[in-house]
């Protein structure tokens, strides 16, 4: 027999279940709603959008086609952030064509540490003209540097950990610091160093 010839039938017989919405809420981490890539959806009605989020069960959406120039991302933010600011997440993007202008200026003055001692350093002694670290340094120097604070719905609070090892010589000893590092005289210590001793609230 040819191969053309050859027209073989599947014998298996099984249930077939038709997915139409996902089991759990979902987002969509990576999509498109420009024109281009999308569909042309800023052009559309949100309310039309709104309806397929909610039949396929998605509750956040991430939008890559905020593009770069204040004129596109803009147009995505007013269109789809502002009126569904808990669906949308806009992100925008680089204009690379200005990296050849741009990146040997950067990179002779980028400060690169593990720590933030090493760039808050330079930051002090004018060796650097602006540092990206957390807030408490700000606040310890606050007569010597001007903070721009990121909004506490951008931010992601960083917790300080503490636990006791299990190989602990005295673990009661230790888990009593740990009271203590929680308890009301030690907070006003760590308030009084400048650390945030309260989650900050989203505004």
């Amino acid at each position: 027999m040819l191969l053309e010839n050859f027209h073989p039938q599947s014998k298996l017989i099984t249930k077939t279940t038709l997915v139409e919405k996902p089991h759990f809420p979902a987002i969509d981490a990576h999509n498109h709603l420009g024109e281009d890539f999308g569909g042309g959806w800023d052009k559309r009605p949100l309310s039309e959008l709104l309806d397929l989020l909610d039949a396929a069960g998605i509750i956040r959406y991430v939008d890559l086609d905020g593009g770069w120039g204040e004129h596109l991302l803009n147009a995505h933010l007013d269109h789809f952030k502002q009126p569904a600011p808990e669906r949308f997440m806009i992100f925008g993007g680089v204009d690379w064509s200005q990296m050849r202008v741009l990146a040997p200026a950067v990179i002779a003055g980028l400060i690169v540490a593990f720590t933030l001692s090493k760039p808050l350093n330079a930051l002090l002694l004018g060796e650097a003209d602006a540092v990206i670290g957390w807030d408490v340094f700000a606040r310890q120097h606050a007569e010597e540097v001007e903070a721009i604070i990121i909004p506490a719905k951008l931010a992601r609070p960083r917790n300080i950990p503490a636990s006791v090892i299990k190989w602990s010589k005295d673990p009661e000893a230790a888990k009593a610091f740990i009271d203590f590092l929680t308890s009301d005289e030690a907070l006003k210590v760590w308030e009084e160093h400048g650390y945030a001793v309260e989650a900050p609230t989203a505004s």
